[in-house]
């Protein structure tokens, strides 16, 4: 029988008062040390305060007095729950319900913690014990919603969701998981229509503004996207994440300077998000502010030290800083893995013999990318020198380019939003011989996958310029050019190299003809580069304009995503007229669709190249187009791939050794027009027949160094050209 203290606890505990609760409490143990009732109800005082440790005391000794009380075992797992001891907590749950069965609420709670540790098929069936005891349980449908969206059963997160929506029609949190299932499932007029809905109930509900326009700017109805983002921020100004969100799809634009004022005010209201920093370090950077940029990535990194995302574009961002040297980027590298510390993973142990050797590629650009253009010819090859491709694409949206990879693909895996841990472990039973990665240090990248080492060997290839760092990356496959013997210890990986270059170019089947030199119809002589703003930086900038000095008449065109920020213009202007140009000697243009871009090499006569960081795929374009690329020789990766291209194309000659140089081979192309024009006529020919567009014998030299490095595993050979 409880003691009158105690019986005074618990009013006092009801009403809020937990110093005259935990006084009588231990009024109560004094005179009646054994009360089980009096410990629970300090514990529960505990709780409230919170102070789960004494809590935790409060309960082992009730339990130690009597161990058959329902309600202290659900209280005891509540508060090891608190301590993050899930297992913990799920056992004191189960020793609950053994007690009392009809404990519905304790389901859920169990459910709730076996789907945060990743057990989703235990997850769902202590829901269905939950939904057999009640089945008019809206929280259960949700929770197996939410399952079902884990384990990608759509239909079944759909019908649980339009369920738990029935049966509580205020029930926010299920519409938006149903509108995102149905998102998830592409059915897209679905989902706007379930937030349409749900706006005209609730016209003042930010979440669903955002997730509308979410769902509008993966459309590509952008200015749609942008108007939901202003409601959602109209409603509510303090709102970081509405603010953040508007920026990335005003970055997406080009919009760079209305983005980072977006991030700024992200950051404003919530300064210690790790996200926001990396966001606004990213609009930094083609506003040409990067070191800036640099110490917002190192901010995101200080607040999240594991920031996979941040790390990768901190290390990407290092490419494009004058001056950068291999020495510098291989300190910054190295040390990826000391800071993400992943365990490695061992591969299971080899499949029977297979007829051909099975490779991997991982990429989120198998679609119209760059990166796509440079490899889809080897892929369209592979098969017939004894090459089985598996693909795990991160692909959000495919497109024609997605299918003709897939066409290539014995295995496509589909790991667009997979997490780490899916996703090593697809590789580890599909067992490739071989695992590429794509992306390198590059947007939507999969370094902490590679750094488990889910495959024997391991290698780099195409989508990043340089070393990962990674001590599980076993090669970087180069070419001679790319990474000459001298850079080979400014690598974590060893080198292997192709016999002529590392990338093997598909000429775009939008591309109009090559037309006629502009400069003999047009009088003058016009410049261009159609590279990314962030390559344009201040020196460079400034030997673009001393050319522009040396040719009068000549005129400079500059075209991509971000050209209309009036910032960027101003920058880029400004450095320009720095070296003697004069402001109408610059033309600055938006970005295009790709075969308008194409098309607008009809204008240009000599294509200029950025430094350090060099042209790609956009190189191989103008190429394409008849167009020269003038190029300088630089130190790292990135600074050699133009290098690379002209070279395997057949002209050396548009490579220089120093800016002065560079300004002379430009000028000497400009003042000798009939050899422009014989280049120009001949040039697509001349990559056509070379081996930068031979996709048969690329993928013959790629297959057969593959087998090579799949024979190596520790990746610890010498550097081998095959």
């Amino acid at each position: 029988m409880s003691t009158a203290p105690f019986k005074s606890a618990y009013p006092a505990f009801r009403q809020g008062d937990l110093a005259a609760a935990e006084r009588d409490c231990r009024r109560a143990l004094a005179e009646r040390e054994g009360d089980v009732q009096a410990w629970h109800l300090l514990a529960l005082i505990n709780v409230q305060k919170p102070d789960y440790a004494e809590a935790r005391k409060s309960l082992e000794i009730a339990l130690a007095l009597n161990a058959d009380d329902a309600s202290v075992w659900c209280t005891y797992g509540n508060v090891l729950k608190q301590q993050k001891e899930i297992d913990g907590a799920i056992a004191a749950y189960d020793q609950a319900l053994s007690l009392d069965p009809g404990l519905v609420g304790l389901f859920v709670a169990k459910a709730e913690m076996l789907h945060s540790l990743g057990r989703s098929v235990e997850a769902e069936e202590v829901c269905r014990q939950a939904l057999s005891l009640d089945s008019q349980l809206p929280g259960v449908h949700r929770l197996l919603g939410r399952i079902f969206q884990v384990l990608r059963r759509y239909p079944e997160a759909v019908e649980n969701l339009r369920q738990a929506c029935r049966l509580d029609p205020d029930d926010r949190l299920s519409l938006l998981m149903l509108s995102a299932t149905l998102a998830a499932m592409k059915d897209d007029p679905a989902a706007e229509q379930c937030l349409q809905d749900a706006l005209a109930r609730y016209p003042d509900w930010c979440q669903a503004w955002d997730n509308l326009a979410a769902l509008h700017q993966r459309q590509g109805r952008v200015d749609e996207a942008r108007r939901c983002y202003e409601s959602s921020i109209s409603l509510n100004k303090n709102r970081a994440y509405a603010y953040d969100k508007l920026g990335s799809l005003l970055r997406t634009q080009g919009k760079y300077s209305e983005a980072a004022a977006c991030y700024r005010r992200a950051i404003a209201l919530e300064p210690d998000v790790a996200a926001g920093h990396n966001n606004l370090a990213s609009a930094l950077q083609p506003l040409g502010e990067l070191d800036a940029a640099i110490v917002h990535y190192d901010r995101a990194l200080a607040l999240k030290p594991g920031n996979v995302m941040a790390y990768s574009n901190r290390l990407f961002a290092e490419q494009y800083r004058p001056g950068v040297m291999l020495a510098s980027l291989y300190r910054l590298h190295r040390d990826w893995d000391r800071t993400h510390e992943l365990v490695q993973v061992s591969p299971l142990p080899q499949a029977a013999e297979r007829p051909l050797l099975r490779v991997g590629f991982v990429s989120p650009d198998l679609r119209e990318h760059p990166v796509a253009a440079l490899i889809l010819p080897a892929f369209e090859h592979l098969l017939e020198n004894d090459i089985e491709i598996v693909c795990y694409s991160d692909c959000r949206k495919s497109d024609a380019v997605t299918e003709r990879f897939r066409a290539c693909a014995a295995l496509w895996r589909d790991a667009a939003g997979a997490s780490t841990d899916a996703l090593v472990s697809q590789v580890l039973k599909d067992q490739p011989d071989l695992l590429i990665d794509l992306a390198g240090h590059t947007a939507n990248n999969r370094m902490p996958v590679f750094a488990r080492k889910p495959a024997p060997v391991q290698a780099s290839w195409a989508g990043y310029p340089g070393t990962t760092g990674l001590a599980a990356m076993d090669y970087v496959i180069a070419d001679p050019y790319l990474v000459p013997p001298e850079a080979e210890p400014w690598y974590t990986e060893t080198i292997v190299r192709l016999p002529a270059s590392a990338i093997c170019f598909a000429p775009p089947p939008m591309a109009p003809p090559v037309g006629p030199l502009p400069m003999l119809a047009q009088g003058l002589p016009t410049f261009g580069s159609f590279n990314k703003v962030v390559k344009l930086n201040e020196p460079l900038l400034r030997v673009w304009g001393r050319l522009l000095a040396r040719l009068p008449e000549a005129r400079l065109i500059l075209q991509n995503s971000g050209f209309d920020d009036p910032a960027v213009r101003a920058r880029l202007t400004g450095f320009c007229l720095a070296g003697g140009a004069r402001p109408e000697q610059l033309l600055f243009r938006n970005r295009v669709p790709r075969e308008a871009l194409l098309a607008a090499y009809s204008e240009i006569d000599i294509a200029l190249d950025t430094f350090p960081y060099a042209g790609g795929a956009t190189t191989c374009e103008a190429l394409w187009m008849g167009v020269p690329v003038i190029t300088l020789a630089g130190e790292t990766y990135a600074g050699r791939q133009s290098l690379s291209y002209v070279t395997t194309a057949g002209h050396p000659e548009f490579v220089a050794e120093t800016w002065s140089d560079y300004e002379d081979r430009a000028v000497s192309l400009v003042r000798d027009p009939m050899r422009l024009q014989d280049i120009r006529g001949r040039l697509r020919e001349d990559m056509a027949k070379s081996p930068l567009c031979d996709g048969k014998q690329f993928a013959k030299h790629f297959a057969a160094l593959c087998r090579y490095m799949a024979a190596h595993p520790r990746g610890r050979a010498d550097s081998s050209e095959t």
